[in-house]
């Protein structure tokens, strides 16, 4: 699956949801916002960002999609320490996996495949490498 695919899959998700995607053009240092009681996302088409849309989407979805938070209004900060922020990573990785290796059996996911395809930096890799653990361990008990 590629980046357009998940991309559309995320618009799709949002829309069944309820969530509004608007497209802004901000300041390059503006990040994208998830006003969640208002079930809007803002894109800022101008943000300057090493993530991909992929994830900048799929992150703010995940503001909306996970708990962890109640605050009406969420900047992008995927590497933010609040439950809120690693409540809404935990919830994209797993989204994004299940699609990109649906296929696979989970303990041949690569996670550094994943990070590198979806243009993670390096500080993300603890999240995922967590995230993609806990589903191996999860979908092993199922077999068990």
């Amino acid at each position: 699956m590629n980046e357009q695919e998940l991309y559309d899959e995320l618009l799709a998700l949002a829309g069944e949801n309820l969530i509004n995607i608007e497209h802004t053009q901000g300041h390059a240092n503006d990040p994208d916002v998830a006003f969640t009681q208002l079930r809007i996302i803002n894109i800022n088409d101008a943000f300057v960002t090493e993530y991909s849309k992929v994830a900048r989407l799929g992150h703010e979805i995940g503001h909306f999609m996970s708990v962890g938070g109640s605050s009406p209004v969420y900047h992008f900060s995927p590497l933010g320490k609040s439950d809120a922020e690693k409540s809404a990573n935990r919830w994209f990785i797993e989204w994004v996996s299940r699609r990109v290796y649906g296929d696979t059996e989970t303990v041949y996911w690569n996670w550094a495949n994943l990070m590198l395809s979806l243009h993670l930096p390096s500080e993300f890799e603890p999240v995922v490498v967590d995230v993609l653990n806990d589903m191996n361990a999860k979908d092993a008990s199922l077999i068990i």
